[in-house]
């Protein structure tokens, strides 16, 4: 493993016996440092740049890397980043680097074409806010049901399961009977009859999606299988 620089392009490339040699990471120069921390997973300290991005080869849910050559400090990130022009240069004493060009498969998900997202089944029982932490550690979030069309999807894909329902983003906590996604915007809803239930309503403030296509209020607190949605590694 060593780094060079092709065509005015840092690269950390990583050798395999056979082969010429396998590139892993590409060199990210532009963008703000505070929208990478953000979605940092782990720290690691007293590293070198090349051991930094060992370490995120090593770990598949890694998918980009920022370096402080100052102190050696390596944060590892779970999503891809792509160049952004509009921002400044990065500082010279911050390395930051991602994979490239990964599809939905090679994470382990699913296309989501409607949305050019991905998404993955979990069948591990969670209650809701546990359930978004882990999205988050795949660097996504609880499925967001927009439309028609994505739910039908999602529906199509649970159909067949022999879980009773999963968590999907969706919450009406903080104004009863508006319910909203985590990111403010509204939630398509396909109720099962007679939900929300008016007896329950008032401690029943997240949503689960049934194998047959129908939603439930349910208590955020109670525990659930769900369904994670993430962006796929854009080219770079």
């Amino acid at each position: 493993m060593h780094l060079m620089k092709v065509a005015g392009i840092w690269l950390i490339l990583s050798c395999g016996i056979g082969s010429l040699f396998c590139v892993e990471l590409y060199r990210v120069t532009n963008g703000r440092v505070g929208n990478f921390e953000v979605y940092t997973e782990e720290q690691i300290f007293k590293l070198s740049e090349l051991d930094c991005s060992r370490s995120c080869i090593k770990n598949k849910k890694c998918l980009s890397i920022v370096f402080y050559s100052e102190n050696g400090q390596c944060h590892l990130l779970s999503r891809g980043i792509s160049q952004n022009v509009s921002e400044p240069n990065l500082p010279p004493n911050i390395q930051v680097y991602t994979r490239r060009g990964l599809t939905c498969s090679d994470i382990e998900y699913q296309d989501l074409p409607i949305s050019g997202t991905c998404f993955k089944v979990f069948s591990e029982q969670k209650n809701q806010h546990d359930a978004n932490a882990e999205c988050m550690k795949e660097g996504g979030h609880l499925i967001r049901l927009t439309s028609a069309g994505k739910h039908e999807i999602i529906h199509d894909y649970i159909k067949s399961s022999s879980s009773s329902g999963f968590f999907i983003d969706g919450s009406d906590a903080v104004t009863e009977d508006d319910w909203r996604l985590s990111d403010g915007s509204a939630l398509y809803l396909n109720w099962y009859p007679g939900e929300p239930y008016p007896s329950w309503k008032l401690i029943e403030d997240c949503v689960i999606m049934f194998p047959n296509g129908e939603y439930n209020d349910i208590e955020c607190g109670s525990k659930w299988p769900f369904i994670c949605e993430r962006q796929a590694l854009p080219v770079i």
